[in-house]
Formats: structure tokens, C-alpha cells, sequence
């Protein structure tokens, strides 16, 4: 081989082992660059989750009523102002040296309503020299109802045999048990006991424990968390003074704040908020409703002997809200059901009683709510957020959520 051909494979290799040299350079570059945008996804992903996770908290410090970070006390802060969580409990990243700030962004019309703002944030990377930032915004509503068709402080007893709960919505028709909701559920900050035979269409969630001999549709929970909130809790006594008595008609007798219905009689309320000591109705006796009526009671009333009658079909335009305090087997309020018994029942600080075979529309607060005798219980699912209601449940609900920036 000549030195020309020599020299010439030379300078061919050293072309092949530059074109190499280069194409190793471009793919390590490349490598580099991947592994950076990899770490940036890595760190914007991060500063997401500690977003979400700071917005969260706040959701449960919102809603777990101690006191602290209440719905009420976030919605009067004005926009632009930093809440503090006062327990994060939650990991923000490598040896937290990820961060986030929460802010009140806005308050929205309509219902109760605030819009808070997350920042989560990441240390710096090569790609991201002062760190990634993601924004995420949620709205979220105080909402009053009565999203429960039992909800017992205390407990909840339902006896055995035909006893059923379960829902409908009277904004989308009457009741039709062929059809009905699978929404009757039950909620206690303590026990609830449900007895052999009773069927539950719902869920079942108690503070303590759940002790289930009957059916349930949905889900079974003990030791649920956080406790519900009421409101008014306690009811303020409305009298003395009571109600004059003169916007009721019909076959009744009325003294000192006593409604007393007896022998087959009917008294008939006229629209409006009446303030009574108590009702009693026996021999068969009928209360009368046929529009919207809030009747506010001091002392236990016993209705169980005779029935009430909601003619408008709408559980929210008959409100019993009792300021009478009792304990289990007193009965603060005593009743059966009927075909139009539409009602709602609040009796935070006493015992709700149920019993005969008769049906109920609408949904029952007490300390203690007892249910016997093979009654059945529809929620109606309208009350969940109903204007005009007088007593009810605070729920705190997330409306939206949205990634704004990253």
C-alpha cells in the first residue's frame, strides 16, 4: 500500500471518528436538555400537587367547624388577603422545600360564594432559574339545606321490620315509590343503629359507630369526619308571648300557646310563622296546611294521634322547628306519617319521634330521631339548598376548579 493510500484511510478515519465526536456531542446535548425538561415537568408537577393539596386542607379546615379558618371568617377577608392554614399536614415536597401561598381572590355574587387562589411554588432549576409556579383557583359555596333525610346529633334508631328510607326530588314530580331516589341518607355525629329488616336507600355515615341489621344501598360509615354543623343551633324559644291564634280556622281549641286538635277535628293554619307552645293532636285530629307555614315550638308537642296535611306537596312549605330540650324516650316531638304529610322537623336539642305505618315527605334534625313502626321516610332532595328554610344543615361544597397558570 502507497503512503498515499495510507494517508488517505488516515484522514477517513479521523472524518469518521469527528463525524462520531459530533454526533455523540449532539446526542449528549440532547440527553442533557431532555433530562432538564424532565426535571422542569417534574418541579411545575410538583408545585401543582402542593396547589391542590394547600387548597384542599383549606377545604377541610373550612368545613370541620373548630373554629378556625371557618367559611365565614375566609369570606370576610378582603381579596388579595393570605390565609394561613393552621395545620397543613400535608408533604410540600423534597425536604419541604417546596412552598405555596393561598389567597382570597375574590367574593362572588350570588349564594355564599368565594373564589380562593393557590400559588405552589419550586426551588430553582437550570431550565427555571427562580423555580416553577402553578396557579390553581377554586370556588367554593356555603350552602343551608337539608341534605339528610335523618340526621341525629346524638343517634339515629331505626327499627326493623317495613321501615324505609329513601328519596325523591319534588322539583322534578311526586313521589313514586316504583322510581323512588336512592339519595335517604342518614347521618349522626354519634351512633346510628338500624334495625333487622329496615331498608336504607343511601348512605349511612356516623361520627361513632354504625351498627347495620337491615339493608343499606350505599355506603356504610363509622368514625366520619368532620362533624355536621347546624344552624341555629340551639333554637331561640320564640315565646312567651305565643301566637295570637287568630290565623287559625276550623274545629280546635287554642290557650296559652296550646294548639290541642282532637275528636276527629281539623284546625286549618293560614300562611305565615306561628309561635306555639305546643300541639297535640289526638282522636284523630288533622293539622291543615295549604301554603307556606313555619311553626316554631317551645315545649314537646305530641302530634302522633292524629295526622298533618301539607295539601301544596312541598315538604319545605311546612317547617316544625322545636326550642324544647329532651332526652331519649321524652319525644320533643312525636308524629305519624300520613299520604301528604309533607314537613321538615328541626329539633336540634331533642328527641324526634316517629312511629306507625304512615309515610313522611321531606326530612328530620333532632338530638335523638327515632323511627318505628314500619314508617317510611322520603327525603326530598329539594332541600338540600331550599330558600326559606328556618333551620338546617351547613355544607360546604368545592363548585369549581381550575389550573390557571403553570
Amino acid at each position: 500500500m502507497s503512503s498515499n493510500e495510507r494517508g488517505s484511510i488516515l484522514l477517513g478515519g479521523l472524518g469518521i471518528a469527528l463525524v462520531m465526536t459530533v454526533f455523540g456531542l449532539a446526542l449528549f446535548d440532547l440527553a442533557v436538555i431532555e433530562s432538564r425538561l424532565v426535571l422542569d415537568r417534574v418541579s411545575r408537577t410538583q408545585a401543582c400537587l402542593t396547589s391542590e393539596a394547600a387548597l384542599n386542607r383549606l377545604w377541610e379546615e373550612m368545613g370541620n367547624g373548630n373554629g378556625i379558618n371557618e367559611f365565614s371568617q375566609v369570606n370576610s377577608l378582603s381579596d388579595g388577603d393570605t390565609v394561613s392554614l393552621a395545620n397543613p399536614g400535608f408533604d410540600t415536597g423534597l425536604n419541604g422545600i417546596y412552598g405555596y401561598t393561598v389567597t382570597k381572590a375574590a367574593t362572588l355574587t350570588g349564594p355564599t360564594r368565594t373564589l380562593l387562589r393557590a400559588t405552589g411554588t419550586s426551588p430553582p432549576t437550570v431550565t427555571s432559574p427562580t423555580g416553577a409556579q402553578c396557579v390553581i383557583e377554586a370556588v367554593f359555596s356555603q350552602q343551608f339545606g337539608l341534605p339528610f333525610a335523618l340526621f341525629g346529633a346524638e343517634e339515629v334508631e331505626i327499627a326493623g321490620g317495613t321501615t324505609l328510607i329513601d328519596s325523591y326530588n319534588s322539583s322534578k314530580g311526586t313521589y313514586n315509590g316504583d322510581a323512588a331516589g336512592s339519595n335517604g341518607d342518614v347521618r349522626s355525629n354519634n351512633d346510628i343503629d338500624i334495625g333487622g329488616g329496615a331498608t336504607v336507600k343511601g348512605d349511612v355515615a356516623a361520627g361513632g359507630t354504625v351498627t347495620n341489621g337491615g339493608t343499606v344501598t350505599g355506603t356504610i360509615t363509622s368514625s366520619a369526619t368532620p362533624p355536621v354543623s347546624l344552624l341555629p343551633d340551639p333554637v331561640a324559644p320564640c315565646g312567651p308571648p305565643f301566637y295570637s291564634g287568630s290565623g287559625i280556622t276550623g274545629s280546635f281549641t287554642y290557650k296559652d300557646g296550646e294548639l290541642r286538635i282532637a275528636g276527629g277535628g281539623t284546625a286549618m293554619l293560614a300562611d305565615g310563622t306561628y309561635c306555639f307552645a305546643r300541639i297535640t293532636i289526638t282522636g284523630g285530629g288533622t293539622l291543615m296546611v295549604n301554603g307556606p307555614v313555619v311553626v316554631f315550638l317551645t315545649e314537646r308537642s305530641d302530634m302522633a294521634g292524629g295526622s298533618i296535611v301539607n295539601t301544596t306537596q312541598k315538604a319545605a312549605n311546612l317547617q316544625f322547628l322545636s326550642s324544647a330540650t329532651g332526652e331519649k324516650g321524652e319525644g320533643t316531638i312525636k308524629l305519624t306519617g300520613g299520604s301528604l304529610a309533607y314537613m321538615t322537623i328541626y329539633a336540634p336539642a331533642g328527641e324526634v319521634k316517629v312511629s306507625g305505618g304512615g309515610e313522611l315527605f321531606g326530612a328530620i334534625v333532632g338530638k335523638e330521631v327515632e323511627i318505628h313502626g314500619g314508617a317510611r321516610i322520603h327525603l326530598d332532595e329539594a332541600l338540600s339548598n331550599a330558600p326559606g328554610l328556618q333551620g338546617g344543615i351547613v355544607t360546604l361544597k368545592r363548585n369549581s376548579w381550575a389550573l390557571v397558570s403553570n
